[in-house]
């Protein structure tokens, strides 16, 4: 990886966090931040409850 690609992807990490501090997080940079820094434990956690709200989500759709 080059040093601008490098540099590049530091930015991109550090205006999602900024973004998630001040309340205008964009989801994408939410989902990235948010999978590059779970262990293990929450990420299988998290894999469940996505399936979960998924379910929901089209149940909801299917009534109204």
């Amino acid at each position: 990886m080059s040093r601008a690609s490098s540099h590049l992807d530091q930015l991109k990490k550090s205006l999602a966090v900024y973004r998630m501090a001040f309340g205008q997080a964009r989801q994408e940079d939410l989902v990235d931040f948010i999978e590059e820094n779970l262990s293990d434990y929450y990420r299988k956690k998290a894999d469940g409850l996505q399936d979960r709200f998924s379910s929901i989500i089209l149940i909801l759709c299917l009534i109204y």
